[in-house]
């Protein structure tokens, strides 16, 4: 049985305060130092880094059911109780099964035009010269956007209070680092997270009190779950469609708009990708909103977000704990109990199938099919049974407002200002982004 490699308790108690004040990029440096499957005992049993992509693809799908949520999701219970992205098995199929309706091609499509109007509106806003907080205006973007196509209400005047009720949550959840601290060394944190997950109910069962008063509903996620019958015949509880909701709310608007935040930053870094893609924007559309069948077309467009995606992946990082022992496609053993982590990250900066990592290359993702990306190797979605079941609505909500956003503005970054990622639940500046707008003349 193969033995796997990584860093001696000693080693890590050494580590230990680099490993916190940059997390990421240890745990690169870990996979080009140990290898595809990392031991790190830190907990008992020990946690494992995976890297190569036959194990991943095994715990994400061919074994999956062997391997429940863990990390910072595992504490994750107040704030999103069994929604989609927490809950256990049997019942994350039964839910996802529920939920898929409102993901289906055909409704994706119908929110195309939707996207346009909401990204219309709030541009309007955008002046000559303005600085903006990048993160905090593209979560009023995808606030407005998830909160008008699932949840039926514009979300977006109260972004700021949401964003900063949602920052406390993750910085509980998920600490400094991968490796959270307990609850009795962060009692601020601990006193936070509680304050903003009871605002956090207040608006939500507002909108499902709401929306139960009504006699005419519109057809979005949260009349689907209110109007499901369960095998018995009963509804979905009040308790249950809260979690959902607050699931969606989530991963709805926070990956998409860390995505379009770095992707600026990074297009402000590398003017000639910029021009690129704007070429082939004005090209297609002109000066027009993209519709659905415009998406397919802006090829070069996809592959920015692509490797955006690449770089600063949202969710970089997926946690499992292994229910039974198993036995890696490597040949690694995993005791039962053991954390897993894959670290997307590290995972999208593996020279072996990304050359040159840290080079800002949209052209990797825009090869012929057999020269792509192989399986679980690029993963800012994860994969298998717990995929993100809005992949398709992030994808074409990342072209949309970056094709609109490109036809009138570019945004330009201070070169003097120090941007690093904060490793969260998910991936963002950690002290902001300011960007000067600059308005396009047509």
């Amino acid at each position: 049985m193969k033995q796997s490699a990584g860093p001696s308790a000693f080693r890590l108690l050494v580590e230990l305060p680099s490993l916190r004040r940059d997390v990421l990029g240890r745990l690169v440096d870990w996979r080009a130092r140990y290898g595809d499957v990392i031991r790190v005992p830190l907990t008992r049993p020990s946690l494992y880094q995976l890297s190569h992509p036959d194990d991943i693809k095994h715990v994400l799908a061919t074994n999956a059911l062997n391997y429940d949520k863990g990390g910072g999701l595992a504490h994750a219970d107040l704030v999103l109780g069994s929604g989609l992205l927490t809950s256990h098995e049997p019942l994350h199929t039964r839910q996802r099964r529920i939920m898929q309706p409102a993901f289906h091609r055909e409704r994706i499509t119908s929110f195309v035009q939707l996207m346009g109007d909401v990204a219309g509106e709030r541009l309007a806003a955008w002046k000559d010269g303005q600085v903006l907080d990048v993160p905090s205006e593209m979560t009023r973007l995808t606030l407005a956007i998830i909160g008008r196509a699932m949840l039926g209400s514009d979300l977006s005047r109260g972004a700021d209070l949401v964003g900063e009720t949602l920052l406390s949550c993750m910085r509980y959840l998920q600490g400094d680092s991968v490796f959270r601290l307990p609850d009795w060394l962060q009692p601020a944190r601990r006193r936070a997270y509680r304050a903003a997950v009871a605002q956090i109910d207040d608006l939500v069962y507002g909108l499902i009190a709401a929306r139960k008063a009504m006699v005419e509903r519109p057809n979005d996620l949260l009349t689907l779950l209110l109007e499901t019958r369960l095998d018995d015949g009963s509804h979905v509880a009040d308790k249950q469609v809260r979690d959902e909701l607050v699931t969606i709310f989530l991963a709805g608007h926070e990956t998409t708009a860390n995505l379009l935040t770095w992707m600026f930053y990074l297009l402000s870094r590398h003017p000639e990708v910029a021009q690129r893609m704007r070429n082939e924007i004005e090209s297609l559309l002109g000066d027009q909103p993209p519709r659905a069948g415009d998406l397919e077309k802006l090829r070069y467009t996809a592959s920015v977000i692509a490797e955006t995606l690449r770089l600063y992946p949202p969710v970089w990082i997926l946690a499992r704990r292994a229910l039974e022992a198993d036995t890696l496609p490597t040949g690694v053993r995993i005791p039962k109990g053991a954390e897993l982590v894959v670290v997307v990250y590290a995972v999208h900066r593996n020279p072996r199938y990304f050359p040159d990592p840290e080079l800002f290359d949209p052209d990797r993702f825009s090869r012929p099919a057999g020269d792509g990306v192989p399986a679980y190797t690029y993963l800012p979605f994860g994969a298998g049974r717990r995929g993100c079941i809005g992949e398709s609505f992030a994808r074409a909500e990342a072209v949309v407002l970056t094709a609109m956003i490109t036809q009138r503005f570019t945004l330009h970054a201070d070169r003097g200002q120090h941007v690093v990622p904060e490793p969260l639940l998910t991936l963002r500046p950690r002290r902001g982004l300011s960007m000067r707008v600059e308005v396009r003349l047509r």
